[in-house]
């Protein structure tokens, strides 16, 4: 089983909870009849015990009852079963540790100036986008498979918790015709329709805002439910992206991502209007 955040938050409190004791993992491991080995791997979040653990554990550990319930709860969290995504083969490492982080994030900041992100692209968008990119991708995998992959992404947009995303996209995104005309109007309304949501926010940067940003590419920022975890950010490029959790390297991103929205995005409004524009404009082609 993948290391999740949430198996990651039961293994921090586990490993606090055994601290405050003055416990070993040896000592763990003897109460629990296990290695020490499979204790690292409880509490780095690895793996995830069985529940009668938790019942040795309680008075091994002297717990409360209020401290042994919030154990209980994030033990349970630990165990929920996510949306499983079958991806091609050549899926990168880091591209699957995005679909995980994801699945675990309560929000989703990004900005986009070269394509509509994944998690609003429609089918036929993301086939041209996948075509195009057919160089770095898996030579025995169908289109189809990473189109499929990308639908199953937006998921997470929906049910009763779903991941609120702010989007900033780049003017110049809406004006690129990809997949040819009807394609293209189709995203549009798309960008139009999902941007309604609670959840989501597409805001666009217009070409008069002039430079903005990184002006390097994409970058999103994903931030988790409790307090404790650091917000992280990604870095999308061709050859797999890259991760950053350094905090102050996190914060700059973060204050960029705020400066883009407050002082170079249109509103809301203003956004959805622009969408209409050209939607406008490509239906008179």
């Amino acid at each position: 089983m993948a290391t999740t955040q949430r198996k990651v938050q039961f293994g921090k409190w586990l490993a606090t909870q055994r601290e405050r004791a003055g416990k070993s993992m040896d000592d763990v491991a003897e109460a629990l009849a296990v290695t020490s080995v499979s204790v690292s791997r409880y509490e780095s979040g690895a793996s995830r015990p069985q529940r009668l653990a938790l019942q040795v554990l309680t008075p091994f550990f002297g717990l409360s009852r209020e401290v042994a319930a919030e154990g209980l709860a994030l033990w349970e969290d630990a165990g929920e079963r996510l949306t499983r995504i079958r991806l091609p083969g050549a899926a990168t490492k880091e591209y699957r540790a995005l679909l995980r982080a994801e699945s675990e994030a309560v929000t989703l900041r990004t900005v986009q100036p070269l394509a509509v992100p994944g998690l609003l692209q429609t089918p036929a968008y993301a086939e041209a986008v996948m075509k195009a990119g057919r160089r770095f991708q898996d030579p025995d995998a169908r289109i189809t498979q990473y189109v499929a992959a990308r639908m199953k992404r937006q998921k997470r947009l929906e049910g009763e918790d779903p991941l609120k995303l702010h989007v900033l996209l780049d003017d110049g995104v809406i004006h690129r015709v990809i997949g040819g005309p009807a394609t293209m109007i189709e995203q549009l309304q798309h960008l139009l329709t999902v941007s309604e949501r609670d959840n989501v926010t597409v805001q666009i940067v217009p070409q008069s805002a002039g430079a903005y940003g990184t002006m390097t590419g994409s970058f999103s920022v994903l931030s988790f439910p409790r307090p404790e975890d650091v917000p992280c950010v990604y870095l999308d490029h061709a050859a797999g992206g890259e991760w950053i959790d350094n905090g102050s390297d996190v914060k700059r991103y973060e204050e960029t991502f705020g400066d883009v929205a407050t002082e170079a995005a249109w509103s809301e409004e203003e956004s959805a209007e622009a969408l209409r524009r050209q939607i406008g404009r490509l239906e008179s082609v």
